[in-house]
């Protein structure tokens, strides 16, 4: 959404709101993310239910494919991509230029996602997963979520 509101073309508005609206979506493009450790468990689950498919495993292949990703880019402070677009970001330069994604992993992560997609297979998304749980420093037996719960009185 802040990409559509810096980058788009505006018909009609009011010019003073617009402008107050695109410095608020710099600010969002440019803000770092708050660590997310429910990202890494979301792709720990995702892959523990893929494991677990002994047939039909294409869609938990891709659900664990997409949460890897989500979690390594927001970690990381990357924009998040819209699902279905993943892939052609991924492997076309030119059409993150075009959407202004300019800041873009450029490494191994890169590399592991596009042969995931490339070549969908358990032994690439084993790869991927490791890559990213190993960046997240994600270990399952250490979770542990603190919330604060109020006491009603």
């Amino acid at each position: 959404m802040a990409n559509m509101i810096l980058y788009g073309q505006v018909l009609y508005g009011n010019l003073k709101v617009v402008e107050r609206l695109k410095r608020e979506a710099l600010k969002a493009i440019e803000r770092e993310n708050e660590f997310d450790i429910i990202k890494y468990y979301r792709c720990w689950d995702a892959y523990e239910d893929y494991k677990a498919c002994k047939y039909h495993n294409k869609m938990p292949y891709y659900i664990c494919l997409k949460y890897l990703i989500e979690a390594y880019l927001y970690n990381n402070n990357y924009q998040i991509l819209p699902e279905n677009k993943i892939e052609r970001f991924f492997k076309d330069k030119l059409y993150r230029e075009k959407y202004h994604v300019l800041r873009f992993p450029n490494n191994k992560f890169n590399k592991l996602v596009i042969n995931c997609f490339d070549n969908p297979n358990k032994n690439n998304l084993d790869k991927l997963y490791q890559y990213v749980i190993k960046n997240g420093k994600f270990k399952i037996g250490n979770l542990e979520i603190k919330n604060k719960i109020e006491k009603e009185n």
